[in-house]
């Protein structure tokens, strides 16, 4: 079942769906993951939570030499990123459910 608010929102994004990030500057990216002290080690497992196209996974992906699964629940978004970047691992679900209701530790994909 599909809650109203979460359609509504599924067709904001499905408007867009190429998408993007405010974030697209590899140095930018590098830059906040250091001042928030975000430590990725290189060959790890990265969960790009509500990822959309993977724009800013795959520049995770690239910088850090990580894999990156992203989770978004804009299905338009995920087949754009399937296409654009396929060194990207995609799984179409709302965030919030994933997160209540994945059997697995988030930590090690």
């Amino acid at each position: 079942m599909v809650y109203e608010k979460e359609q509504e929102l599924k067709d904001h994004y499905n408007k867009y769906p190429r998408g993007g990030t405010t974030i697209a500057n590899p140095q930018a990216l590098r830059s906040i993951f250091d001042m928030a002290e975000i430590n990725i080690s290189p060959h790890s497992n990265v969960l790009d939570l509500g990822c959309a196209s993977g724009v800013m996974s795959d520049i995770i992906r690239r910088e850090y030499d990580v894999n990156v699964t992203g989770v978004d629940s804009a299905f338009s978004r995920i087949l754009i990123g399937r296409e654009e970047r396929p060194n990207i691992e995609y799984i179409e679900q709302d965030i919030h459910k994933f997160v209540r209701t994945t059997k697995r530790n988030v930590f090690n994909l």
